[in-house]
């Protein structure tokens, strides 16, 4: 059975009551100290839950969190009444769901009007069917509005992976969600900035994620490797490999940030 407890003032855990025993006994934690477990109905002081045999002797002012804290207090409120290890484990921040399907059907929709009208651009090329080759452009041009949304929504989707990362780390973290989206704008430094932004956030998540207990973690090959991509697209000749490689990588990327954000979704 799995213990979460109370630490600063913050949920922690889950951990086993082997550990949370070992934390009594080293100081680390104060019988006083709020502890949960499924099934209890609320959150309980450890000497409460574990009993005095096990408590006493363990007062340290120093490691006692929450004091004579009752439930329904300010002070309690990071601490969910029923906290389960699949849950967010963010708190007081809303975070919006995304929509892969919507994403891909964009994108899937964007390329092939852009590749479909380049065909009708080429056959007209040679000067004799005036009129599709404007067909074709303007084929390719209506192809870029849902490429440029789709382009949009996966922005909006980092920025959301950042908010679950900056506030799980108590705003420690590498980013800001503004800063990790708004400085891949920035001409040149972008080329450094994109492996900050995707593989370092995949970094910093995966570390929350072991720390939390959450039942979720993200591949950081497959953002590495995208921000590899970013940065060959931006080599001549190179970039038309690499824009191959992000067809098939973009998508991937763009799965693992939506299922991380409907996993921490409280909207």
């Amino acid at each position: 059975m799995k213990w979460y407890y109370s630490d600063n003032g913050q949920q922690a855990g889950p951990v086993s009551q082997e550990e949370i025993e070992s934390r009594l006994r080293e100081g680390a934690m104060g019988p006083d100290n709020l502890v949960w477990k499924e099934g209890m109905p609320e959150w309980l002081p450890a000497s409460q839950v574990l009993g005095a045999a096990v408590t006493q002797g363990f007062s340290s002012p120093a490691t006692v969190v929450m004091q004579n804290t009752p439930m329904g207090s300010a002070a309690a409120a990071p601490l969910a009444v029923n906290p389960q290890p699949t849950g967010s484990g963010i708190v007081n921040v809303e975070i919006k769901p995304a929509n892969f399907r919507k994403f891909l059907t964009l994108v899937i929709l964007g390329w092939l009007l852009v590749f479909g009208g380049s065909i009708l651009v080429g056959l007209g090329d040679d000067g004799t069917n005036q009129t599709l080759t404007a067909a074709g452009a303007g084929i390719v041009f209506i192809g870029l509005i849902p490429l440029l949304w789709g382009t949009i929504l996966s922005f909006i989707y980092l920025y959301r992976c950042w908010l679950i990362v900056d506030s799980g780390s108590n705003g420690t973290a590498r980013a800001t969600p503004g800063k990790a989206v708004g400085f891949l704008f920035i001409p040149f430094f972008n080329l450094y900035w994109v492996f900050q932004a995707y593989h370092g956030w995949s970094q910093d998540y995966n570390q929350l994620a072991q720390r939390n207990g959450w039942q979720t973690n993200v591949p950081e090959g497959i953002f590495l490797a995208y921000a590899i991509l970013t940065v060959l697209g931006a080599i001549p000749l190179i970039n038309y490999l690499s824009m191959l490689g992000q067809l098939v990588l973009v998508p991937m990327t763009v799965y693992h940030m939506c299922n991380t954000i409907n996993y921490h979704a409280n909207a």
